[in-house]
């Protein structure tokens, strides 16, 4: 989850990118260095006392680039492999709902993000302020917890003072999840036995969570998740960046690998080369994944300027895929996006219940970089009814889960889950 930014911080970003991919081309290296003399991770538990801290944080040939990396999409999966990655999504009814904005939660609750880490810091300062802020939305109805982990990378917590072991805060932010869906559970037993009061009494599946993998430029805390230009990267280094992170995430043994705000069509190839190789018979299978793509107001093009459409057709066959989505875009022209990819699934025989199509905008708002706050009212700030409306517009078209990024709030889920409780409860009495 994460910030837009303004033509002034794009244009910001990307002229700041010239100097800083040689340096970050040598920190994963060295980061990589680290990891593999590392040992195992001790127990997650003794974070529990936490430490330390740390603090939030051009069009450069990118078209050639792009189409210098497409090659022949995978074949397809296994079915087996396929069932099990469309089937986490596709069994909610309606839609699943996936949770907000943890940022905005945890800023509205008066805690200073700044930092490359954003709010995967508070994993080390204040796990405890994260899973509040995940029960707030399973309690507003959330089917889906993302992990704090969308800054987290490797280099970051290793060049910390003293360094701490990325397993241990990939496996603890998944901990955290589950511990608040343990206790919401408990606290609101039946909670997923339907709603009654909307007609529905189908119960929902079991909650899910998402490790947040953000682009390798969120990692940079420069907004180049926004524009691309990762200069200096090719496929091969973001998707050793990504199989790193990947291999680390495992540790914490989540239900999706959400891959988000992802600009551009040679960072989603790399993605996919990243976990194709960490798919082998020696390994236990993978968890499915999802990858949303940071987009333009038209909703039709990624951030790098490629249709939509394609991007998702050359995923369509990509193994373990259990969603394509966009998020951290604003929420006028996701619509649009949403009947794209839908478009190119179908075209490449990959049905509704095969691939699901996961959308999560901001509030329309724009960030400015320079001043580092919100401008604009967008498109459903403070309008949480007119959200809900525009959701059940997005899964008409053919989204199969819906949810909020920057800016949104429990109170945006909430109405989420009511408009798709509702939906789903017409759909099946008329069927």
């Amino acid at each position: 989850m994460c910030p837009s930014p303004s033509s002034s911080h794009v244009e910001a970003a990307a002229a700041a990118a010239t100097t800083r991919n040689v340096v970050a081309v040598e920190a994963a290296a060295a980061s990589a260095a680290l990891l593999s003399s590392s040992s195992s991770s001790p127990a997650v538990a003794a974070l529990d006392h936490h430490h330390h801290h740390n603090n939030h944080n051009h069009n450069h040939n990118r078209k050639a680039a792009a189409a210098a990396a497409i090659t022949t999409p995978s074949p397809p999966q296994p079915p087996q492999q396929q069932a099990v990655a469309s089937s986490v999504l596709a069994s909610f009814p309606g839609a699943c709902v996936i949770d907000g904005g943890l940022a905005t939660e945890l800023e509205a609750d008066g805690i200073d993000l700044s930092g490359n880490l954003w709010s995967a810091r508070l994993l080390i300062e204040d796990p405890a302020a994260i899973k509040a802020v995940h029960k707030r939305y399973l309690a507003a109805g959330a089917d889906v917890i993302t992990t704090a982990t969308y800054q987290a990378s490797p280099h970051a917590l290793l060049s910390l003072t003293p360094p701490v072991d990325p397993r241990r805060i990939f496996s603890l932010a998944v901990e955290l999840a589950r511990d608040a869906i343990r206790e919401h559970l408990a606290e609101h037993p039946g909670s997923r036995g339907g709603n009654a009061a909307a007609g529905s009494h189908r119960p929902r599946p079991p909650h899910l969570v998402a490790a947040s993998m953000g682009s390798y430029g969120a990692t940079l805390a420069d907004g180049s998740e926004y524009t691309g230009d990762f200069r200096g990267m090719t496929r091969e280094s973001l998707a050793k960046f990504h199989r790193d992170r990947v291999e680390i995430a495992l540790a914490g043994n989540p239900d999706i690998l959400a891959f988000e705000t992802v600009p551009s069509l040679l960072e989603v190839l790399a993605i996919s080369d990243a976990l194709e190789s960490l798919a082998t018979p020696t390994r236990p299978a993978l968890p499915p994944s999802w990858i949303s793509l940071s987009c333009r107001a038209d909703g039709g093009h990624t951030n790098a300027g490629e249709d939509i459409g394609a991007v998702a057709g050359a995923l369509a066959h990509m193994p373990g895929l259990a969603a394509i989505g966009i998020n951290c875009t604003a929420p006028a022209g996701v619509e649009e996006g949403v009947r794209r990819i839908r478009r190119a699934l179908e075209e490449a025989g990959r049905g509704r219940g095969e691939v699901g199509i996961v959308v999560y905008p901001n509030s329309g708002e724009e960030w400015d970089g320079a001043a580092k706050v919100w401008r604009g009212e967008g498109l459903v700030a403070g309008t949480v009814g007119g959200y809900a409306e525009l959701a059940r517009r997005w899964v008409e078209a053919g989204a199969t889960g819906v949810g909020g990024c920057c800016r949104t709030t429990p109170r945006h889920v909430g109405e989420l889950r009511k408009v798709l409780v509702v939906a789903a409860s017409s759909s099946s009495s008329s069927s």
